[in-house]
């Protein structure tokens, strides 16, 4: 029985010893671990310090970017007071202030008025430098390419649909400076709202020519037709005066039983009945009359439908398509890089590639010294 125990307690302190000698080894791993980052800690510094240098370069020599802002809110009632002055007329219905703002908003982001003032200002060169270079250069598609990256840089901000504001903002964001960023955000929105005026503008000019024709064919349509009726009425009343002169009536027939005629009774006196005197005096004021206007019903209501429509002005300067609540301003520092974020994480990126580049080193002469 005590042979057998003590092969076991022999063991059990074996493997206690064991233990205690990895745990050991690995206390004395970790002070090794740190004396070796010590001895090597010029290495880690010096890395650190080349990395956060390369991360400083780059945040301090990089071209900045600025961001601009711009705000709007839709056009009052009394803006659009002036785009509905044809409205008034025609009794149309009117031009509303939300369907005015609408249609600015889509001006506002459309590609025309961004690709106009892409070309203005000559913004090509800041997203592609190979177009000043001779060559084989395809320079369609790197104007194509920058001018898609200058419209990503535009970015619309909307209010949500379950939001009340009515209030948008637009802002671009150039490698260029804040003064000129401004200027081209501002040129945009000028650019947009004189495009959306615009389209009003020949809209309401249209409408205004097609209506002024259409009365102007109106009223030809009538005097063609009051003329038409006047050579009608001549040649009846020809008619019935040479035949009230074959029956030598001179003078109107008086009414009484002697003018009931057989088939004529149920379908009034014929014009001969008037006498020829009366009715040559009646052909001859038709024959000269030089003008049929007093005699048409609904031309003179036309004519002042006409001349108010004429009398129309259109003052353009007076269309007011939104409200400018807060023009492009010059930012007062750049949105890119973030020169403090980019050096701490250079700092950081550098420390811990140090530790590695150390921890390698250590371990290489770890075994050089075992071999």
């Amino acid at each position: 029985m005590d042979d057998v125990s003590r092969p076991i307690d022999n063991s059990l302190n074996h493997m206690k010893g064991s233990g205690q000698i990895r745990q050991d080894a690995d206390e004395i791993d970790l002070f090794e671990l740190w004396n070796n980052l010590l001895k090597e800690r010029w290495l880690i510094i010096a890395i650190t310090g080349v990395v956060t240098l390369v991360a400083g370069m780059y945040a301090f020599l990089t071209t900045p970017v600025y961001q601009s802002q711009a705000y709007f809110l839709p056009p009052s009632v009394e803006d659009v007071q002036e785009m509905n002055a044809l409205n008034l007329l025609t009794k149309k219905d009117f031009y509303q202030p939300d369907d005015v703002y609408e249609d600015f908003i889509k001006y506002l982001n459309s590609r025309e008025v961004l690709k106009q003032v892409f070309n203005h200002y000559g913004l090509a060169s800041l997203y592609e430098s190979k177009l000043d270079q001779d060559g084989e250069v395809d320079k369609t598609a790197l104007l194509n390419k920058a001018f898609e990256e200058f419209s990503q840089d535009l970015q619309l901000k909307l209010p949500k649909k379950d939001e009340s504001i009515e209030e948008i903002s637009v802002n671009l964001s150039l490698k260029s400076s804040p003064e000129k960023t401004a200027d081209i955000l501002n040129a945009i929105v000028k650019l947009a709202e004189e495009k959306t005026i615009a389209q009003y503008l020949r809209d309401i000019e249209s409408e205004l020519n097609i209506r002024k024709q259409r009365i102007n064919d109106q009223i030809f349509s009538l005097r063609q037709i009051e003329k038409e009726r006047r050579l009608d009425r001549i040649v009846r009343l020809q008619e019935a005066a040479s035949i009230a002169h074959d029956l030598k009536l001179s003078e109107p027939v008086s009414m009484g039983p002697q003018v009931r005629v057989q088939g004529v009774a149920n379908q009034g006196l014929p014009l001969y009945y008037l006498g020829y005197k009366l009715l040559e005096a009646e052909l001859d004021a038709l024959k000269v009359r030089k003008n049929d206007d007093p005699f048409i019903k609904d031309l003179r209501g036309l004519q002042q439908e006409l001349a108010e429509l004429n009398g129309l002005k259109l003052d353009a300067s007076k269309f007011g398509v939104v409200t400018l609540d807060q023009a492009a301003e010059p930012a007062a520092k750049p949105v890119k890089p973030k020169k403090t974020l980019i050096v701490l994480v250079g700092l950081v990126f550098g420390l811990m590639f140090g530790i590695f580049i150390a921890l390698i080193r250590s371990g290489l002469k770890n075994r050089q010294v075992q071999a």
